[in-house]
This record gives C-alpha cells, sequence and structure tokens, in this order.
C-alpha cells in the first residue's frame, strides 16, 4: 500500500478522534464472493474476479453516478438514507451486510474524501479531493447535502457539540478509495439480526468459507445515535 507524503498527520487526526473502522455495505451475495475471493475490489476491477464467484457478484448499483474505480466507504457507519433506499426500494427482499475496514485506507496515496455523497452538487463544488484539508472538512461545522426537493434546497446538517469526534457531520460523507482491500483488512462483517446472521453462516459452512469475523451488529443498520 502506498501512502500519501503526510500520513502521519493523517494518523494523528484519526486516533485523536477515534476512528476504528471504516464503513462498507453490500448484498449477501457480493459479501460471499469478496470473502471467496478473499479481498474488496473497486467497481472498474470486478471483471477481474475469478470464474467460480463471478455470478455472486451482485453491485448495490447497476449505475454508478460517480467514479467507478473507487470502493465507496464512510467512516464508523453507514449510510443509513442510502442503505434503506437500495434495501427497501430497489432490492426489496433482499439482505446487506456491512463491512468494517482498516482506517489505514484512509491514507492510502489514492484515497479521496468527499464532505457528502460523492455525487451530489455540494461534494463536487467543494471539492473531492485525496489532501488532508479535505479530509477535516468532512468534521466541519455545517455541510450543505442532498436536494430537499419539499424546500428546493439543499440539505444543510450543522455539527453538534454532543456527536462523537468521529462522526462526519453530514452521514452520507464518504472516503473514497481506489485499491482493493485484502480479507486480512476487514474487521468484521455485520449482520442486522441473529437470524439473517446464521442464513449467511450457514452458506459460507456450504462453500467452506471462513465465518470468524461474521457478527451480529444491529446498531449500524439503525441511524446513528446523535
Amino acid at each position: 500500500m502506498n501512502l500519501k507524503p503526510d500520513y502521519q498527520n493523517f494518523k494523528s487526526i484519526i486516533d485523536n478522534r477515534g476512528i476504528e473502522y471504516l464503513i462498507h455495505f453490500t448484498r449477501f451475495e457480493s459479501v460471499t464472493a469478496i470473502v471467496g475471493e478473499r479481498k474488496i475490489l473497486p467497481r472498474d476491477q470486478l471483471h477481474n474476479i475469478s470464474y467460480e464467484w463471478q455470478e455472486l457478484v451482485m453491485p448495490n448499483s447497476t449505475t454508478r453516478r460517480d467514479n467507478p474505480k473507487h470502493l465507496n466507504t464512510s467512516i464508523m457507519h453507514a449510510n443509513i438514507y442510502l442503505l434503506n433506499i437500495f434495501r427497501d426500494k430497489w432490492y426489496p427482499g433482499s439482505r446487506f451486510c456491512i463491512l468494517g475496514i482498516n482506517p489505514k485506507y484512509i491514507y492510502e496515496e489514492k484515497t479521496e474524501f468527499s464532505i457528502t455523497n460523492a455525487t451530489y452538487k455540494p461534494a463536487i463544488i467543494f471539492g473531492i479531493k485525496s489532501n488532508i484539508k479535505t479530509f477535516n472538512a468532512m468534521f466541519m461545522e455545517q455541510v450543505s447535502g442532498r436536494w430537499d426537493k419539499y424546500n428546493s434546497q439543499h440539505k444543510i446538517t450543522v455539527r453538534k457539540s454532543t456527536w462523537a469526534d468521529y462522526y462526519t457531520t453530514d452521514p452520507e460523507a464518504e472516503v473514497l478509495i481506489e485499491s482493493e482491500i485484502p480479507y486480512n483488512d476487514i474487521l468484521f462483517i455485520a449482520c442486522r439480526n441473529q437470524y439473517e446472521h446464521d442464513i449467511l453462516a450457514s452458506a459460507f459452512d456450504v462453500l467452506e468459507l471462513p465465518t470468524e469475523k461474521l457478527c451480529v451488529q444491529p446498531t449500524l443498520f439503525k441511524p446513528r445515535s446523535e
């Protein structure tokens, strides 16, 4: 892994804010392929997955409005707004899991940062960049995010003093990773409840895949506690 020139400064911010992991969510079928292949790949590299796992790969979205070179992650909590759209509207009946990823990818050389969802106009105007200034901006006092069609303006989120330091101001802020993530850097694979955990664990057992990283963390599937 190639590091940013000022990676030590990134590490200090990560430590000071108590950032323990990055978050990536995906469907059960795809996480099976991830564990089988023993790595997470960005969208534009999915064609490199071994033949035996290819038919299990089910991207969260059939079309990408942002850069397909990126693996989209968030800090310490999932983008619940987007997760619910995928789970309840686009793919009703599907099951998702949430992966925890080593936060060292924040200071990987090509990793970029977005103050809100990278497809939103405020993110594009502010700039999606790899520098420490943009990383710090994810925690600034006020952020404009998705378009509020009822009020005809972008939703403004104001940071609260009661929030955990590791919370980005906008829950939809993104850490955009361009490199693949090896299995060893996946810290956990969380399911919403014990029932879904047992379904995934059974599938892994049949396929002779490791289950030691599977866990149940229902709070990760709910809006973050603020």
